[in-house]
């Protein structure tokens, strides 16, 4: 007579969850363009309920098959990212300018750019001379890139019927804060360096940074992902699991309560094993200043008082 061991069961569980999420993803391909953002979001809670399974399920399961699992939600999460990169020039995820900037294209929240950063600038270089950059609406995208010294402010246009896209590329030494009721329906944040990114609780969707280091970032959105970040004092709100890959020195505290916030259940891509990853931590009451606070009420800054804020205010 045989029996059903406890593990057996829920590594079938997991294999069936598995398989359902995978048919999910493929039936992306064959959706209308109005239903996909709805799939989208069901498969990524889908992906993120699965995690939370596989994590319920650790003193169960063999080390191994925690392994398996784990690889499991990662390679769920690259075919759906894979596949949405196929939709981006069709949807409103899409953050692929259409102009002819010869600028650096910024990765969009479907994608990860491949591309190159900008090379490094010469420290002889007088930030006086720079002009400043001056946000731009394109596409229903408000657009930040190339700026240096500044403390910028983007608006949206009154006129806009809908949410924009929020584009930050390209920022060195900069303090980017924004207008009381903003709203956008998605960031993305690509190639930023010793700057302060004081975003607040004004994203619905998800939030997609690459390549940000030595800085602070306040953020409240529904879902955090971060690649190849360095040195980071991150003040989050998030709706569901964060989502970090290629990352390291990473430091979370809380923004705008704890109450549905995820924002210390981070969920490391790349440390696979049963032990917490030691690529980010959950930021001392201590450490966790609040002088950005006072930089998100004031007005325009000048140069030189971005350089004190940044000198007062940047991760150590």
């Amino acid at each position: 007579m045989s029996s059903t061991t406890p593990d057996t069961d829920i590594h079938t569980i997991l294999l069936d969850t598995y398989k359902k999420l995978d048919a999910q993803i493929d039936e992306l391909a064959t959706a209308s363009p109005a239903d996909r953002p709805r799939l989208i979001d069901a498969c990524l809670s889908g992906i993120n309920t699965f995690s939370d399974q596989i994590t319920d399920a650790a003193s169960f399961l063999p080390a191994y098959d925690q392994r398996t699992n784990a690889i499991r939600v990662k390679d769920l999460s690259t075919k759906l990212s894979t596949l949405r990169q196929t939709f981006a020039p069709k949807t409103k995820f899409s953050f692929k300018s259409r102009g002819a900037s010869k600028g650096p294209k910024i990765g969009g929240a479907i994608t990860t750019s491949s591309a190159s950063p900008p090379p490094p600038r010469s420290p002889s270089t007088n930030p006086s001379t720079h002009s400043p950059a001056t946000p731009t609406n394109n596409n229903n995208n408000v657009v930040v890139k190339n700026a240096e010294f500044q403390h910028i402010q983007p608006t949206i246009s009154p006129t806009s019927s809908i949410s924009p896209s929020l584009l930050l590329s390209g920022l060195t030494r900069c303090i980017i804060t924004l207008p009381a009721g903003a709203r956008f329906s998605n960031i993305a944040i690509k190639d930023v360096v010793d700057s302060i990114l004081i975003l607040g609780a004004v994203l619905d969707g998800p939030a997609h940074i690459t390549g940000i280091k030595n800085s602070v970032l306040v953020l409240g959105c529904h879902q955090f992902r971060m690649h190849e970040a360095v040195n980071l004092d991150v003040y989050l709100r998030c709706g569901s699991r964060p989502i970090i890959e290629d990352c390291s020195e990473l430091r979370f505290a809380p923004f705008g309560g704890e109450k549905g916030n995820f924002w210390d259940q981070v969920e490391d891509f790349k440390w696979l094993r049963q032990e917490k990853s030691p690529h980010w931590r959950v930021m001392d009451v201590r450490e966790r200043g609040g002088g950005w606070e006072d930089v998100g009420k004031r007005a325009s800054l000048g140069r030189e008082e971005v350089e004190k804020v940044l000198e007062e205010l940047l991760p150590k």
